[in-house]
């Protein structure tokens, strides 16, 4: 019980610096800060792991918190629509941005428009603002308030490069995880009827 209740404060307090870094504003480098912070939360879950023998029957599950509402501001919005902007113009790039995903948007809408123009790319067809708004209306993601007129002007109008933007949502997108992370791995630590060995929580990735 002494192991098991020094094994949850030591994940917890790695929590409360991976939460803490995570959603820091100050620091300079917050990405490469909280990414050594997820490595080290990783050698920890290998040690304890070393220490506790998996418990062979099944024990009551810990609710996972749902995860931890982003704080949407209009320049992440802007990051989006500006790699929306870029992408038109700068189709090579955009092949090789396999890194992106959806999950990385805060709107399922940039992210199903990008997805357009990604497709249009990998098929090996024009890339062009008429050709993105045929693609977009065949996919149904024109209306109200993305008429085709709003859609033209979006990817009309770059500024930067795609793999700029993307990798500013990419950083955001990792940072958000992280603090989730942080705030599941707290869930588990504060459950302290079952010891910490019980089951593992979530690695960070």
């Amino acid at each position: 019980m002494i192991r098991a209740d020094n094994a949850h404060r030591i994940l917890r307090a790695h929590a409360e610096r991976l939460a803490s870094t995570a959603t820091d504003p100050g620091l300079p480098n917050p990405t490469a800060s909280t990414l050594g912070l997820a490595d080290d939360i990783g050698r920890v879950l290998d040690a304890l792991a070393e220490q506790f023998a998996p418990h062979p029957g099944s024990l009551p599950r810990t609710a996972v918190p749902a995860e931890v509402p982003h704080e949407t501001g209009e320049g992440d919005l802007d990051e989006e629509r500006l790699l929306l902007a870029t992408a038109t113009a700068y189709p090579a790039e955009v092949r090789q941005m396999r890194w992106l995903t959806e999950a990385d948007f805060l709107l399922p809408l940039p992210a199903a428009l990008l997805q357009s123009i990604t497709a249009l790319i990998h098929r090996g067809d024009m890339a062009d603002p008429v050709t993105v708004l045929g693609e977009a209306q065949h996919r149904g993601l024109l209306t109200d308030s993305l008429t085709p007129r709003n859609l033209m002007a979006l990817v009309s109008t770059p500024a930067g490069s795609p793999e700029y933007w993307g990798e500013k949502i990419l950083k955001r997108a990792l940072l958000a995880r992280a603090h989730t992370v942080a705030a599941r791995i707290t869930a588990y630590t504060d459950d302290l009827a079952p010891p910490a060995h019980h089951r593992q929580p979530p690695r960070p990735r």
